[in-house]
């Protein structure tokens, strides 16, 4: 592998807090999440600061107060709960403070998604309607550039072959506007079409840039693409920042989704997305995936519905 770096809510309800800080505080009400759905298939509660602000987390409470006979009384069917479940004594305590895992989630973020659950916080009691108060306020946010890194896969190279001059192209578009650059040539999944060693090292780069905060989008290039115009940057190809819920820009032709180039944001949600198309042909045996990777990723999208987080541009 060569690698190069560079240098570089439905369910919501708010209170207004009195606070100094630039947008007053806010606390949105979440009630726990249908336990009878997967917890993957549950998006969550959304909280978002507008554009040019971010979100700071000041308190989270997990549980259930104590003569609290209001919130989160009904269960999604709309029927009441048992008085039991939305009763809590003074000699019990139903509460659990996990500030520092929604700090983790949220802070810093335009907006983010709350998902109540046991699975997650833990059990702060047994047998009760549980739901989380989540108190944040809106501060201004640092005018930061996007940092991107450019991936190519190419296991056998010819001197002087297309792919050995797209990875020079690449390569060094990549150094002239301080990309990260990582060309993978080891094609280490030998039962499978090499063409899903794609899906295998975005999976592997997306896990690494979260984990180490190193970048915000990838670009991945196939080997035999041509960079026509080295003076447009990628953050021209970016959505704008009241679009944040847009992970995956791609692009179409004449056989539908193209998978050749496209940029997908350092998100849980494409991790998520990127371990559903790389295992799809498992769980899909009967379907005709004709482009490998390409229709494991388009069967994704369009099954899955996913409208909301990618969106389709035109080639030119």
């Amino acid at each position: 592998m060569i690698k190069h770096k560079p240098n570089i809510q439905k369910d919501e309800k708010i209170k207004i807090h009195n606070t100094n800080n630039t947008l007053p505080s806010v606390t949105g009400i979440f009630c726990t999440y249908d336990t009878s759905k997967v917890l993957e298939s549950y998006e969550g509660n959304k909280i978002i600061c507008p554009v040019g602000f971010s979100i700071e987390i000041e308190d989270v409470f997990f549980g259930r107060r104590v003569n609290d006979n209001k919130k989160c009384i009904k269960d999604e069917n709309g029927n009441d709960y048992p008085e039991n479940w939305i009763t809590v004594s003074e000699e019990e305590k139903c509460e659990l403070k996990p500030l520092d895992k929604v700090k983790k989630l949220c802070d810093d973020n335009r907006s983010c998604y709350i998902k109540p659950s046991t699975i997650i916080y833990g059990t702060p009691c047994s047998e009760r309607s549980l739901y989380m108060d989540v108190t944040y306020h809106c501060k201004p946010k640092e005018i930061q550039e996007p940092k991107f890194e450019i991936i190519m896969f190419a296991d056998k190279v010819k001197k002087d072959s297309v792919y050995e001059n797209a990875i020079s192209e690449f390569a060094q578009y990549a150094d002239a506007y301080n990309y990260g650059f990582s060309l993978e040539d080891q094609n280490i999944i030998k039962t499978r079409s090499i063409y899903y060693m794609k899906l295998y090292y975005i999976l592997e780069h997306l896990m690494d840039a979260m984990k180490n905060q190193s970048y915000d989008w990838l670009f991945w290039v196939d080997g035999d693409v041509v960079l026509t115009n080295p003076n447009i940057q990628l953050k021209a190809f970016i959505p704008p920042d009241d679009k944040d819920d847009i992970h995956l820009v791609i692009t179409s032709d004449v056989n539908g989704l193209n998978a050749g180039v496209f940029l997908i944001r350092v998100h849980p949600w494409s991790i998520d997305f990127m371990m559903k198309a790389y295992t799809y042909a498992f769980y899909h045996s009967e379907e005709d995936l004709y482009y490998y990777d390409q229709s494991s990723m388009f069967h994704v999208l369009q099954n899955m519905e996913e409208d909301s987080h990618y969106i389709i541009v035109p080639q030119n």
